[in-house]
């Protein structure tokens, strides 16, 4: 099954608005807007953006045998980030790297911008968007955006490992404009504190401040109770 990714132009636009509401119609609780409020729409943000070939709102299709199956939307935000949306594979389809092939294309395009890094933002429920991001290289960061945020789940493909992505990774993250103004940003390491070391993180000065509710068996009784 041979897959072709490539940002969508005009005459995509219809296909594009079919499988946009497809994925809103069968995929509800995985995206931040309804079936409902978009087919009321009469042209979808991203209708705009393919016909007018915005350079900072751009839409990628996946292509199997000339049709659409698949589609990976990047917003611009500051003139330095793609914020990745609207992230969505046919069923019949997943299963053969399509998701992948379409963040890779996303990846390319940041390349021949101006811009610097890659938002992801997943709703709980979407699993399989989840999957996906943590097959590559990326890390996990929790704020209130005012004070706190917790660093977590940093991870880079074994493959890929030994490159310097991981550093690459970490200096764009402590590099976001959101943290500079933060109090404190936290994380927990069990053999990785020379990597951190080299981004300003220390050992915490007073770990008696500290304390924690753990539940190590936590993701084994849900899944007891998912499979009853």
């Amino acid at each position: 099954m041979e897959i072709v990714c490539k940002v969508l132009l005009a005459k995509d636009i219809l296909d594009y608005k079919k499988i946009r509401l497809e994925s809103l119609e069968l995929h509800p609780s995985c995206f931040g807007s309804t079936f409902i409020d978009e087919s009321k729409q009469k042209k979808l943000f991203f209708e705009e953006q393919i016909e007018i070939q915005s350079k900072d709102n751009i839409m990628i299709g996946a292509f199997c045998n000339n049709t659409l199956i698949g589609l990976c939307g990047l917003i611009g935000i500051d003139n330095m980030k793609f914020k990745i949306v609207q992230m969505y594979v046919q069923k019949k389809y997943k299963g053969y790297g399509v998701g992948y092939k379409l963040l890779c294309k996303s990846k390319s395009i940041l390349s021949d911008s101006n811009r610097t890094s890659i938002i992801l933002t997943v709703f709980d429920k979407n699993k399989s968007a989840l999957t996906l991001y943590e097959k590559t290289g990326f890390a996990r960061l929790v704020t209130d955006k005012a004070t706190f945020a917790y660093l977590a789940d940093v991870f880079i493909l074994e493959s890929y490992r030994g490159l310097g992505l991981s550093k690459w990774l970490i200096q764009t993250i402590v590099s976001q404009p959101e943290l500079q103004g933060l109090r404190r940003v936290l994380l927990a390491t069990k053999d990785a504190q020379g990597l951190y070391s080299k981004y300003v993180f220390n050992s915490i000065e007073n770990p008696e401040y500290f304390m924690e509710i753990v539940r190590a068996d936590i993701y084994k009784e849900k899944d007891k109770k998912e499979m009853n």
